[in-house]
């Protein structure tokens, strides 16, 4: 997303923030690109499947902050990063395959755990079930920032879930655990 102003009918910008109807989708607060990835027609989704992958795959914006929930005609996206129940979860960003990050060759940290201590995680294949249920805490973790190419791929970084339990996750994704749970857990 470049900071220029623009209009194209019912999407348009400020070069701050830009709006599909009335509604903010996208606002610059610094270095920082707030995503609004509420849905709120086919119109929009396409609009916002077009920005997130855009910005994959610009270097601009340093951190990605995404918001969900937001009511329509909302005229500012900032307030809404404060609010834990309109961060999305991590499974709403892993499961959107054709939104901005997959699980592969990402760092996983937690909010208050100082950021020297990154475990990367490549999830080769899918979770089954019960490697769902297992970790849930960690695919219902609130994802407070994504800080897009970092040394080991994109770093979410997560709260609302212990350090512990994302720990636990790497752990077991890495193989650092039986194979009979593995196998139960993983899919390969």
């Amino acid at each position: 997303m470049n900071k220029l102003q623009g209009t194209g009918g019912n999407l348009y910008t400020n070069g701050v923030k830009l709006n599909s109807y009335n509604t903010v989708i996208a606002q610059w607060d610094k270095n920082i690109l707030i995503i609004n990835i509420t849905g709120y027609s086919n119109t929009t989704s396409k609009q916002l499947s077009i920005l997130l992958n855009s910005a994959r795959l610009s270097s601009v914006a340093h951190t990605l902050i995404m918001v969900k929930d937001v009511p329509i005609n909302a005229h500012d996206l900032i307030e809404y990063t404060k609010l834990y129940n309109h961060l999305p979860q991590l499974k709403d960003i892993a499961i959107r395959r054709s939104h901005l990050y997959s699980l592969n060759d990402v760092e996983l940290i937690h909010a208050q755990v100082e950021h020297g201590h990154h475990t990367v995680s490549t999830l080769h294949g899918k979770m089954t079930r019960k490697g769902l249920n297992k970790f849930k805490s960690v695919f219902n973790a609130c994802v407070t920032q994504i800080i897009p190419n970092g040394v080991y791929g994109n770093t979410l970084v997560l709260a609302v879930v212990t350090p512990q339990a994302i720990e636990q996750f790497l752990e077991a994704q890495a193989g650092l655990c039986s194979s009979s749970d593995y196998a139960e857990w993983f899919k390969f």
